[in-house]
C-alpha cells in the first residue's frame, strides 16, 4: 500500500490505472491471499467509484472470504452504477438467496 502511495503522489512517473489494480487484486485472490486482495481491491474501489468492475471485483474478494454482507453491498453498488449487468445481477442474487 505505501507503494502505492508513493507512485500515487507521482503522478508525472507512474500511473495505476483501475484495471492494472483489479488484475493485482484477483491474482491475489487466484493466489489465496484474501486480506491483500480484499486491502487492493478496497482501495480501487475508493479510488475509482464510478466504475462497476471495481465493485463487483470487491465483491468477488468478499464472498470468496465469506463476508457476505460485504459482498452483497459490493455488488449492490456496481449495479446501482450498471444496472443491466446480468452477470453482477446473478451474483447478487445467488448471494441474497444463500442468507
Amino acid at each position: 500500500m505505501k507503494q502505492y502511495r508513493d507512485w500515487k503522489s507521482a503522478p508525472d512517473e507512474y500511473q495505476l490505472a483501475w484495471r492494472e489494480l483489479d488484475r493485482l487484486g484477483r491474482h491475489l485472490l487466484e493466489l489465496k491471499r484474501l486480506a491483500d486482495a480484499i486491502e487492493i481491491l478496497k482501495l480501487n474501489a475508493a479510488e475509482n467509484p464510478t466504475i462497476p468492475g471495481v465493485h463487483e471485483s470487491l465483491g468477488d474478494a468478499y464472498r470468496d472470504n465469506h463476508q457476505e454482507d460485504d459482498a452483497i453491498r459490493s455488488y449492490a453498488r456496481a449495479l446501482e452504477i450498471e444496472p443491466s449487468d446480468r452477470d453482477i445481477a446473478a451474483k447478487l442474487t445467488k448471494l441474497v438467496e444463500h442468507k
